[in-house]
């Protein structure tokens, strides 16, 4: 004997998606910055924090056989701020060159030299500035240890 469905079970005519990049991140949409309220910089060059685009930029110009400061120092290249209104318009900018990873590598390098020498310390403070925008914290008691903080 065949069921049939029960009136409640199919809808009557096909609803509007809403699904949108400002109902899925409203707090992103209304300020450009991820809902994230914490400011970040790099010796002394303000950054933008995390947010899914600039982490899809940095994977496409990320490389495994890239020493691990360089994956984090070219993480923190990607969340300078160029001067954009706001976030979106600065990755938006610099999207052309993260799909030419040579291009990249070029404009990269110059901002490493315009950084200056790179201490120990500058080395560890990226680091942590890697970490914290990924949302890892640092323990202090004994070992280094990276756990996901709640978000």
């Amino acid at each position: 004997m065949k069921r049939k469905p029960s009136k409640n079970a199919l809808p009557k005519e096909p609803k509007e998606c809403t699904t949108s990049f400002d109902n899925l991140f409203p707090s992103a949409a209304n300020d450009g910055t991820s809902g994230a309220s914490a400011s970040f910089s790099f010796k002394g060059q303000p950054l933008w924090p995390f947010s899914p685009a600039s982490d899809l930029l940095h994977q496409q110009v990320a490389h495994p056989q890239d020493q691990p400061l360089t994956v984090i120092l070219s993480f923190i290249f990607v969340h300078v701020k160029r001067g954009g209104p706001d976030m979106m318009s600065d990755l938006v900018s610099i999207a052309p060159l993260c799909w030419d990873r040579d291009k990249f590598r070029v404009a990269f390098l110059d901002w490493l030299d315009k950084l200056g020498k790179l201490e120990i310390n500058d080395s560890t403070a990226a680091l942590e500035l890697f970490d914290t925008m990924h949302g890892f914290e640092h323990t202090k008691s004994g070992k280094e240890k990276r756990q996901r903080r709640s978000r």
